[in-house]
């Protein structure tokens, strides 16, 4: 099987499932909070912060659309596309991962930070 390292381009889901975008979205939810505290708002006034509002996948662009090779996400595991199973869990466990890196750079600078994510409805399982 080949190994795919980085089959991202540069869509939706590269920017949750790469390892090279997980740290860009959480640079950028840490600036806005320094923006925040050097204007000196109470913080706690805040009731969550929204890391994402509707959080979409492309399923006709890599690497969801991939049907052979291996693919390496963000969290650092292997998952092969070929196996619905795999790919499913790719998104499940990739989407949390990316998820928990963003609400945790949130944290570092407001530490009591509620984190929500708007999200569509499922496509399944009525495809």
């Amino acid at each position: 099987m080949d190994y795919l390292l980085e089959p991202f381009d540069g869509n939706i889901n590269s920017q949750y499932l790469s390892s090279v975008d997980v740290a860009p979205w959480s640079q950028y939810r840490q600036n806005v909070i320094t923006a925040l505290q050097a204007r000196q708002p109470v913080l706690g006034i805040i009731m969550a912060y929204q890391i994402r509002g509707d959080l979409f996948l492309f399923f006709d662009k890599a690497p969801l659309s991939l049907n052979s090779g291996l693919v390496t996400t963000a969290n650092g595991k292997i998952y092969d596309p070929a196996d619905p199973i795999r790919k499913q869990a790719m998104i499940t466990e990739g989407l949390a991962y990316w998820a928990a890196m963003v609400s945790a750079a949130i944290r570092d600078l407001d530490p009591v930070a509620l984190t929500i994510i708007g999200l569509f409805p499922p496509n399944g399982p009525n495809i």
